[in-house]
């Protein structure tokens, strides 16, 4: 890596479909909780992520996820620890080119951050402009506050340092 030693990058994956919103609108939750010194994009498709993974050292993706869990509950994997857990549930859904996947690339061409956290938003409600589920919409908060906690914990260990958000 060059320049600084630390920076944490969020991405937020998401869609205008129902409970496919969730993610955006924790990200956005995290926009006016998280200072200046992490890094968050919002993504319609994984791919895109690629392209922002320069000089990241710690990369946090929120995504909806159909499945493994409560609808509203919060699910927390780390890639190369839990990786076993969790293909199915990001193996396919309303993108073209899914998580898991771009996460492999990134491995391939060996821009894979050394630490990588996947947070699921269990959601139940897929339909397209629809709104969040009642269940998703009343946890958006708490969910936000946990990914924020870990995220800020991370950046004091690690040093992150300022970058602009967006």
């Amino acid at each position: 890596m060059t320049g600084f030693t630390s920076k944490i990058l969020l991405v937020a994956i998401g869609s205008s479909h129902g409970d496919d919103k969730a993610a955006w609108e924790v990200a956005e939750l995290l926009a006016t909780r998280l200072t200046v010194k992490s890094v968050i994009k919002k993504a319609s498709v994984p791919i895109n992520l690629i392209d922002w993974l320069e000089d990241i050292h710690e990369l946090h993706i929120v995504d909806a996820c159909n499945g493994g869990g409560r609808p509203g509950e919060l699910l927390r994997f780390e890639w190369g620890i839990d990786h076993p857990k969790f293909p199915a549930l990001w193996k396919s859904g309303t993108h073209d080119f899914d998580v898991l996947s771009v996460l492999e690339l990134a491995r391939t061409l060996k821009r894979l951050p050394e630490r990588v956290i996947i947070w699921g938003i269990v959601g139940t409600k897929f339909e397209p402009s629809g709104d969040l589920s009642s269940e998703i919409q009343s946890r958006l908060a708490a969910i936000a506050n946990t990914i924020g906690k870990e995220v800020a914990d991370a950046r004091e260990v690690s040093g992150a340092v300022a970058a602009d958000a967006g």
